[in-house]
């Protein structure tokens, strides 16, 4: 196989899909295959998976495997409009800008071949997506035995994609208008926390809509000239809907970043030992405060919207991670019913429930 490639395109196109790439498992997989014939790049890690489409004005046909690193190397030193591939069996020749290289091959049919499927996906909007990932994505529990929560679920009803994540203390939950059609099957849909970072990676900054399909066990995200494939993890979630509770008890609403300003503020003297934070919520008024033995004590002041008196401890780190995936201008409504009852945060489409701590 020979090609001619525009470099800058090509660059970015092994960019994204080195991200997949991962020898971990095999050693095959730390390399990524190039389709001179369908114009694609692919990469696994083993259990995710991504296809590139490379912006190609010729093909040829045949397949080699690059070595990410090194390529992408060779691609970004290079300052040439183009550059110009040509690999058979025993070696793969890169010419760009004056500069030639020869790298040992290694056989493609090693190489486990990925292929899309044909399963209709719903549509949602690519950056509705993002937005919606980045309010629950980091609730998930990677390292716990219950695998279920290592992951983000993914239940679609009518017109409307919802994302559940939880590590059994928190919640998070978004949803994304859906187009009509397509659904996904079940209730359980659980995306593994890994495979979301490629997603990500694969939306960042796409415009229009984006495909999502189940088939098997398995799930593929369609967006433009990428596709992102990875298996679904295994068994039920747990049930989501009966952990957020009734919009009832105390209403406070308040603006995201003063809030989240005020959290920071007052958990500077915390330590790991003690993460809660004492909010003392008052018509008007929120006051924070921390104690703890060995560093201090610091007390904050925000404003905030309250139709009663309550006061809890929370872990800091919970409240601030989930006004920082929100916009800074986002208005936030939370309603409290006890000391020892969850609280339910709303912002727009995103939901957030938080155990209070028992306080010492």
């Amino acid at each position: 196989m020979k090609v001619k490639l525009n470099r800058q395109a090509f660059l970015e196109a092994l960019s994204t899909a080195s991200a997949a790439a991962s020898g971990q498992v095999k050693d095959v997989l730390g390399k990524v295959l190039f389709d001179a014939s369908f114009g694609t790049l692919e990469a696994s890690n083993g259990e995710s998976s991504m296809i590139v489409v490379v912006d190609m004005t010729e093909r040829s046909s045949g397949t080699c495997l690059l070595d990410p690193r090194r390529v992408l190397s060779i691609l970004k030193e290079s300052r040439d409009e183009s550059v110009t591939i040509e690999a058979d069996e025993r070696s793969i020749e890169i010419e760009t800008g004056g500069a030639s290289y020869k790298l040992q091959a290694t056989n493609p049919d090693e190489f486990p071949r990925i292929r899309s499927s044909d399963t209709e996906a719903i549509e949602v909007d690519a950056k509705r997506l993002m937005e919606a990932l980045g309010t629950v994505d980091y609730a998930c529990d990677v390292d716990s035995t219950r695998y279920q929560l290592g992951g983000v679920n993914f239940v679609s009803t009518e017109g409307l994609l919802e994302l559940v994540a939880t590590d059994g203390r928190r919640l998070a939950y978004s949803s994304v208008p859906a187009g009509p059609g397509a659904s996904l099957a079940g209730q359980s849909n659980i995306v593994p926390s890994k495979a979301l970072g490629l997603v990500k990676r694969a939306i960042e900054g796409a415009s229009g809509e984006i495909g999502i399909a189940v088939s098997g066990n398995g799930i593929e995200f369609r967006s433009g000239s990428v596709t992102v494939k990875t298996i679904l993890v295994e068994g039920r979630y747990p049930n989501w809907q009966g952990v957020i509770p009734k919009a009832d008890g105390v209403a406070i609403t308040f603006q995201a970043e003063p809030f989240l300003r005020a959290v920071k503020q007052a958990s500077i003297v915390a330590d790991k030992e003690s993460s809660g934070v004492v909010f003392a919520f008052t018509p008007g008024d929120c006051t924070l405060s921390t104690r703890t033995a060995d560093v201090g004590q610091s007390k904050v002041s925000v404003p905030v919207e309250c139709d009663g008196e309550i006061t809890l401890t929370m872990d800091y780190r919970f409240v601030a991670q989930w006004l920082a995936s929100l916009p800074k201008d986002s208005e936030v409504t939370m309603r409290a019913s006890s000391k020892s009852a969850p609280t339910l945060w709303v912002s727009g489409n995103a939901k957030y429930v938080i155990m209070p701590m028992e306080r010492n």
